[in-house]
């Protein structure tokens, strides 16, 4: 993708907005209501074969302080088609070519703030498990990443929680690592 598109495209974007003000209201309201707001944004403006409204939605996501990390989680780990298609694009604009899968996971998780909800979770794992895949295609496959991901997520989520009192060890780590699918190539 070239970053260019899309810096042309809000010139172009912010010349047609009458009232920028508005526009930014709408960008903080959507941290309330973001189902109801995610279309009124997506109607701000012609899109064409270069841009996808997805696409468009998935950079302001990157490039908007106003709108909450909270509220980008939820919605990127959405089940509707719209949803995945943002998530999508939002893992496109991210760029994990020779990082290795731990950068790439940090860089990914800094972007939002991960939901709580399991089935949530799972669907942007596994949509970050294909796009490293796509960026990284002599490292791992797409089913091993996710594993390996949920993985560091675990072990994260015990080092940081003070209500875990025995936490992971190193070799413990190593010892669920190893006995994954395909540990060969780890």
């Amino acid at each position: 993708i070239n970053k260019n598109i899309f810096f042309n495209f809000q010139i172009k974007f912010y010349q047609k907005i009458d009232n920028l003000l508005n526009f930014q209201n709408t960008i903080i309201q959507f941290n309330t209501d973001p189902k109801k707001v995610i279309i009124k944004l997506m109607n701000l403006f012609e899109f064409n074969e270069d841009i996808t409204r997805e696409c468009w939605i998935a950079f302001l996501f990157h490039t908007n302080s106003n709108i909450s990390k909270k509220v980008i989680g939820e919605f990127i780990g959405g089940d509707s088609n719209l949803n995945n298609d943002i998530l999508i694009w939002y893992l496109e604009l991210l760029n994990f070519v020779d990082l290795d899968l731990e950068e790439s996971f940090r860089l990914f998780l800094t972007t939002f703030i991960l939901p709580f909800e399991s089935q949530k979770i799972e669907r942007i794992i596994k949509r970050f498990s294909i796009k490293f895949s796509k960026d990284n295609p002599l490292f791992l496959n797409e089913d091993l990443i996710y594993s390996l991901s949920f993985l560091m997520m675990m072990l994260h989520s015990e080092w940081h929680n003070q209500k875990v009192t025995e936490k992971m060890s190193y070799s413990q780590f190593y010892n669920l690592a190893y006995n994954l699918k395909d540990s060969e190539t780890l």
